[in-house]
């Protein structure tokens, strides 16, 4: 025992003495038993002391660990167990009844103490109680280790003088050992204990543990009042009263003050004692400064929870156990059109049909039961299209602070991109399964146990060569030993391994290798293999030199901006800089900061921030923008920097560093401190910058535009309480500046009218986009330079503020008040910082248009090329461009339209969504006075956003069905109009000049196209013909029999032309008849004639003009205008040919139909009569045949005659009965 513990065993002794035990204060209750409550002790005990004291104690004590194994027993407890003390210790608890055992383990495992008492009645009368006390002692890490058990039991008789004579002596036994027990519990007990005069608060004891709670030696603190030690001396009464009340303090949070200054807050429980016959109090003391610290940051994070879940973009919501909505952000309020307190108390059923809250309620039951979040994706097709989206439901069981479930919590948003993306990446994932990269896997030693063939594509290796060795065969002597260690290092311990290195191939000859080695673990989770994928750049080395000059060009325009660019490696080495950034490092030149890091110039703290933010983006893929940081310049002082940083990707799309782009915004952020300070009295011009502070975020982060202007016209209205604010942006060619957004029912009126100014008119805003300076009319009455709109009558003051980037003029914003003298200077100055931002947010959003919209045109135009080479039909060919086009240029509704070839008249082609009533009446009236002929006869592109406003023809049929805007390009090939694309938009839109070049490029390609159909379609009729006079000619070289020849040309003909309705007449010039040898038709009157005479009819003309005869429309009208008598039934169309040898007829071949108009063409004459001819002048073996026809029966028949005989050398003769006519092998 050390000399302190003897002082304090001894000062004990003192305080617990018989004679020392007085009564209780007249004005506060007895002292109650000591308290063993608290919980473990956070540091290491004397382990050898609390031995030695526990051997030596007359009462049963034991102390075990947390395995239960006895460290050190009492020979009062080995003998409550029948066992030695010695042969306890170092063994496990097998003794104590299964009871015991489990309290203990229940107090080792909560580390809070136990205190339980029981009481048996003996045989003989007497009652024995047990009362044990088990106390958690703790370790070095704060959890329990130990466990300090104690036993007191006693046994009471009959109240007999002698047994109150002997209680009354145990009892004041029982006081003498009071204070060797006091000492040996008060030190191991790992709470704090003072023991204080209650007059003064003067330290009577106090233990090492609360000598280390206050700061003080335990040999010094006897020397001080307790008051001094209270960060408030006042809570000294405030206790007092409670003590004097209650007879006690419990759980008591006071707040002390350490001499070394350090505050921390104790629970404090007070229990009043007599001390050598005075009054004291015993105090234990609970350090809660933790438990303070993380209520504080407990409020702090549930302010922070509210700000961020009305922050996020995704829907958010939480119901209780019933289903009924306890909480909606904003975003979810919105969407189911409810505010936050018309949402609360509803349930599904409210809201969705039955079906829906059905699932919903069903799967929110699920989660509950399951008591585990719930994370699902859900695919929809949208309505009216075959568009799949996704949406992702995370859903979560929330507990109340008692662990009791309270409900769920669901958060869900659309993931349609990210799935997209998904399987965008899987899709590429194979695709590198098969590169070209060369793969080694080697075993943990590094020998090679598998490679691919690209491995001896580029090393020269063969497998047999490769496997079992090591890839240091490919060593090239260019790295150092202390290269391949690093990198050997970093894969063992689990990092991959990215670089580029010179190798050497089989044959000698060296090559520069972009290598990526990768650990792979085993289940265990220990490394078992690694995979190193090298690719052979050395051409890209080579290409990369040839750059260099480009490279310098990048320089020079680096060098001359003043904001700080920067790129660096994965290993965080910068690889490029600006001079801008060299300055701010203070560095002599760019090129000395190239290969060092921000450890080089920052601090390790500063630099190591760095290191963690870029390693993060650099992992996650994900970029940093609009990111302030803080640099120490050379001189010392804080510089305040805006920095996006964007990672990069080389060649095989792997991320290889990031690029960094940073602002030097001190002084902006030396005026945000300034409008701090004056907080207090200027609390309205504090909200306003603040919400300048937030319109210039999101003007940094949204960079669609048509997202960004209307929500940062509106903010600014809003927050700066304005009657109007608008945006404008110049027009291409920087002569008017256009509205692009602008706030409340006047804007809406300004944007649909198309609203602009004159670029340096006669109002604000053309002048300050001409000057580039601001104008600020206090009062819009005295401001001579001015547009007075009557949409915003109330105007009192206006300020216009150009929008500048690059030191481009792109805009101006508009910013009007319905107060005189609205706008002080700190109004204008953030307004003008905002205007800044917002510029600069457009320009880098119009670059990013500019890239997206170049894409979707190419896109567009792929699509047309790919649509005009695979398709080989006009019609299909228009239908697919037109969706294609449609889809390109943001129009609902269109048509494309091509010449009739006989009339010449624009006839629609194909069309898309537009109103049937408009078809039809396209259909029944053509296109004739239309917006469509209109650009089919000018052969120019023409494009008009409002209808309303005025066409070169009628456009009210368009206006009345819905279609308000309208774009139409002429399809041209060479010099030749084709047709015409017209495109209909159902709201009033601008072409954009981007989107006008694109359709001239369509147009090219259609009209390639379509000439390319036409030459097709030609090129396939003319072999279709070719083929079936072929078909005709070997047909009637085999035939004789006139019956079977006049058939074989009748299918010949049925096969290229509609044949339903054919006859061929054989002219009888003597009898000045026609006699018909077939006469198919679908007219039974028609069906009755066979001979008719040869002046009759159109058949009649052939024969008397001997010409062919086509009729494509009004044949009985032209017959009538001829004076041609109609034989047999009216026909719609008629087409005839005659047949001629030589110079004599022989008869009519023709075709008619009863039904259609313009059935036939001069292609269809033609061919007739090329079928025709070909009848005539077949020839075959040289063998004559003479046919005659039986004009008394009406039947052919052959005869043979000689050369010379009676009809030879005519074609055709009459003998009176016969009529002969000479064939070569033909009909």
């Amino acid at each position: 025992m050390t000399k302190r513990d003897r002082e304090l065993k001894q000062r004990l002794t003192e305080l617990f003495s018989e004679s020392a035990a007085p009564e209780p204060a007249d004005d506060l209750p007895p002292a109650p038993a000591p308290s063993t409550e608290g919980a473990a002790p956070a540091g290491p005990i004397d382990l050898t002391l609390l031995k030695s004291v526990i051997e030596h104690l007359p009462q049963p004590v034991y102390l075990k660990d947390a395995d239960h194994t006895w460290v050190a027993v009492s020979p009062a407890f080995a003998a409550l167990l029948g066992q030695p003390a010695d042969t306890l210790a170092g063994h496990v608890d097998k003794e104590q009844s299964d009871e015991a055992w489990q309290l203990d383990d229940q107090v080792l495992t909560s580390g809070q103490p136990d205190d339980v008492q029981e009481t048996i009645s003996q045989p003989d009368g007497s009652l024995r109680t047990r009362r044990v006390r088990r106390t958690p002692l703790g370790g070095e890490n704060g959890s329990p280790r130990y466990l300090l058990g104690t036993i007191d039991e006693t046994i009471k008789g009959a109240p007999t003088a002698d047994a109150e004579r002997n209680a009354l002596l145990d009892e004041l036994a029982e006081q003498r050992d009071n204070a060797a027990r006091f000492q040996t519990i008060a030190e191991a007990t790992p709470v704090p204990i003072l023991i204080t005069r209650l007059a003064d608060g003067r330290p009577l004891y106090v233990n090492a543990r609360a000598s280390d709670l206050f700061g003080v030696p335990q040999s010094e603190i006897l020397y001080h009042s307790t008051p001094e030690f209270y960060d408030d001396p006042a809570e000294r009464g405030k206790i007092l009263a409670l003590l004097k009340r209650d007879g006690h303090v419990s759980d008591y949070e006071l707040r002390l003050k350490r001499p070394d200054g350090q505050r921390l807050w104790v629970s404090l429980s007070v229990q009043p004692i007599s001390c050598h016959g005075q009054a004291a109090v015993l105090s234990s003391f609970y350090d809660i400064s933790r438990r303070k610290a993380v209520e504080e940051q407990l409020r702090d994070s549930e302010a922070l929870y509210q700000s961020l879940v009305q922050a996020i973009p995704e829907n958010l919501c939480r119901k209780d156990v019933q289903g009924r909505f306890t909480y909606g952000n904003e975003k979810y309020c919105r969407g189911v059109g409810l505010s936050l307190s018309e949402l609360i108390g509803k349930t599904d059923y409210d809201i969705h049909p039955p079906e829906l809250a059905e699932a919903y309620r069903a799967d929110d039951q699920r989660v509950m039961a399951e008591g585990k979040s719930s994370s699902t994706v859900e695919a929809h097709i949208v309505l009216g299209s075959n568009e799949t989206t996704y949406v992702r439901t995370l859903k979560a069981p929330v507990y109340d602070h008692q662990g009791q479930l309270a409900g769920v919590q669901i958060m869900f948003w659309d993931v349609t991109d990210q799935i997209r993306a998904e399987q965008e990446l899987k899709l590429r994932t194979s695709a590198l399964e098969a590169a070209a990269d060369g793969i080694a896997i080697t075993d943990r030693l590094g020998n090679m146990v598998w490679i691919n063939q690209a491995f001896t594509r580029i090393t020269g290796y063969s497998p047999e060569e490769a496997l079992g060795q090591n890839p240091r065969i490919l060593k090239s002597g260019r790295q150092s030993d202390e290269y391949y260690q690093r990198m050997w290092q970093a894969i063992m311990a689990g990092e991959v391994w990215s670089d580029e290195l010179i190798n050497r191939r089989k044959d000698g000859s060296e090559y520069v290798s972009d290598l990526t080695v990768t650990p792979v673990r085993g289940p265990e989770g220990s490394i078992t293999h690694f995979i190193a994928v090298q690719r052979d750049i050395t051409q890209r080395k080579r290409d990369e030199a040839e750059r260099l000059k480009t490279a310098q060009q990048i320089r020079t325009l680096l060098d001359t901006i003043p904001d700080t660019v920067f790129v660096k490696n994965i290993r965080g080495e910068f690889e490029l800089v600006n001079r801008a950034t060299a300055r701010q490092n203070g560095a002599a030149s760019p090129d000395e900061m190239i290969g060092k890091t921000d450890f080089d110039y920052h601090s390790p703290e500063r630099a190591a921030q760095f290191w963690a933010d870029e390693q993060s983006l650099l992992q996650s893929g994900q970029p940093l923008l609009a990111h302030e940081e803080t640099v120490v310049d050379p001189d010392g002082n804080i510089i305040y920097l805006l920095t996006s940083k964007v990672p990069y990707r080389n060649e095989a799309g792997e991320i290889a560093g990031l690029v960094g782009i940073g602002r030097d915004i001190t002084a902006l952020k030396r005026a945000e401190a300034e409008r701090e300070r004056l907080l207090a009295e200027q609390q309205k011009r504090a909200v306003q910058v603040q919400t300048g502070a937030e319109i210039a975020v999101a003007a940094s982060t949204i960079l669609n535009v048509d997202e960004l202007l209307p929500v940062v016209v509106e903010l600014i209205r809003e927050r700066f309480d304005l009657y109007y604010v608008g945006l404008f942006l110049t027009d291409a060619h920087n002569d008017y500046a256009i509205l692009q957004a602008g706030t409340g029912e006047a804007g809406r009126k300004m944007l649909e009218n198309g609203h602009r100014l004159p670029v340096g008119g006669t109002s604000m805003i053309g002048r300050c986009i001409a000057t580039s300076e601001a104008r600020i009319a206090l009062d819009v009455g005295a401001e001579a330079v001015r547009f007075d709109n009557p949409l915003l009558p109330f105007t009192r003051s206006e300020m216009a503020l150009p929008l500048i980037s690059r030191g481009q003029t792109i805009g101006a914003l508009t910013i009007q008040s319905t107060q005189l003298q609205a706008f002080q200077p700190d109004d204008i100055a953030a307004l003008q910082t905002m205007a800044r931002q917002v510029a600069i947010a457009i320009d880098n959003a119009r670059l990013l248009g500019e890239f997206s919209r170049q894409t979707a045109e190419l896109t567009t135009l792929n699509q047309i090329s790919m649509a005009v080479s695979q398709i080989t039909s006009p019609a299909e060919l228009l239908q697919s461009a037109l969706k294609i086009t449609l889809e390109a240029i943001g129009y609902e509704a269109g048509l494309a339209a091509q010449p009739d070839p006989d009339s010449g008249n624009l006839k629609i082609t194909t069309h898309f969504n537009l109103p049937a009533p408009l078809i039809e009446k396209f259909e029944a009236q053509g296109l004739g006075g239309t917006l469509c002929e209109y650009v089919f006869n000018s052969g120019a592109q023409l494009s008009i956003a409002d209808l309303r406003q005025g066409a070169p023809v009628n456009v009210g049929a368009l206006v009345a069905h819905g279609l308000l805007s309208y774009t139409g390009v002429p399809l041209k090939y060479q010099d030749r109009s084709l047709g015409t694309l017209c495109m209909f938009g159902q709201s009033v839109r601008h072409l954009p000049p981007g989107k006008a070049t694109l359709l001239t490029s369509v147009s090219a390609q259609l009209g390639i196209g379509l000439e390319n159909t036409n030459l097709f379609a030609q090129a396939r009729l003319r072999a279709q013909e070719l083929s079936a006079l072929n078909d005709l000619s070997q047909a009637l070289s085999s035939r004789l029999d006139v019956q079977q020849v006049v058939n074989e040309v009748y299918r010949g003909v049925s096969r290229l032309l509609d044949a339903s309705n054919f006859y061929i007449g054989v002219y009888d010039a003597a009898r000045n008849e026609v006699q018909f040898m077939i006469n198919a038709t679908e007219s039974a009157l028609d069906r009755q004639i066979t001979v008719m005479p040869a002046d009759r009819g159109l058949t009649g003309y052939i024969l008397r003009t001997r010409q062919s005869l086509l009729i494509k429309e009004n044949v009985t009208a032209w017959q009538e205008k001829m004076g041609i008598p109609r034989v047999g039934e009216a026909a719609h169309s008629w087409l005839g040919v005659p047949l001629m040898v030589g110079d004599q007829i022989l008869g009519v071949m023709a075709i008619q139909s009863y039904s259609a108009d313009r059935i036939y063409t001069e292609r269809d004459r033609d061919l007739m009569q090329a079928i025709g001819n070909f009848i005539y002048a077949l020839r075959g073996n040289n063998n004559t045949a003479f046919y005659r026809y039986d004009i008394t029966t009406n039947a052919w028949a052959t005869r043979a005659v000689t050369p010379g005989a009676a009809g030879a050398g005519s074609a055709l003769t009459n003998d009176g009965t016969y009529v002969y006519a000479m064939l070569n092998n033909t009909t």
